[in-house]
């Protein structure tokens, strides 16, 4: 009789940790539907970002933005990494400039939409002409489950080259809707949107 009332517990346990790890899954998956939202369709935060202290940045490759001085901005160039703003600490950004070449109708909008990104993703033309596309999807890293937010910014140059400047940011799965990550967020997004080319030497072509 022990023996079954121990089974029965055992069994007890285990339906009740697997119940426990499908409502993690669950609510976890629900809090990521609702960031990608936020993100794709409204302004995060309505638009509210924190007061901070901006520098310059200008890519190798042709792209000048701004950031908060606090960040660490990654830049890709080639299979090279240049480092720059914080040595520790704060948000990271990374940030890749391309050519694309072999677009059939030389639209940035089309360019946009032939990249590969996972899940949802939204297309819009900026007043400065640029064409736009983010996304938002999860990956996992040493910190867990992260919410990995990416912008795509296209210019079309003459000639119907076009160029493609990529940002990527990783804010954790469970703390990016909270109020500080949402205005870091929000200060980004308006950076990228505000960012501008410059006239460098060609970069590579690649698809990203």
């Amino acid at each position: 009789m022990a023996r079954f009332v121990l089974l029965l517990l055992l069994l007890l346990a285990g339906a009740l940790m697997i119940a426990l790890v499908f409502d993690h899954r669950g609510r976890r998956e629900a809090r990521i539907d609702r960031l990608r939202s936020a993100f794709l369709h409204g302004r995060p935060l309505a638009g509210h970002s924190r007061a901070a202290s901006l520098v310059e940045f200008v890519h190798p490759r042709g792209m000048r933005f701004r950031a908060p001085a606090s960040w660490t901005i990654e830049m890709v160039d080639g299979e090279r990494t240049v480092t720059m703003g914080a040595a520790a600490g704060g948000r990271r950004v990374r940030v890749e400039v391309l050519r694309l070449e072999g677009q059939p109708s030389g639209s940035a909008v089309d360019a946009l939409k032939s990249q590969e990104a996972e899940g949802e993703r939204s297309v819009e033309v900026l007043p400065s002409g640029h064409a736009l596309m983010q996304s938002i999807d999860t990956v996992r890293d040493t910190h867990g489950v992260v919410a990995s937010y990416t912008w795509r910014l296209v210019r079309e140059e003459s000639g119907r080259r076009l160029e493609i400047a990529v940002f990527r940011l990783r804010l954790s799965v469970e703390s990016a809707g909270e109020v500080i990550e949402q205005s870091d967020l929000t200060t980004l997004d308006r950076e990228v949107r505000e960012a501008r080319f410059i006239e460098t030497a060609s970069p590579p072509s690649a698809d990203t």
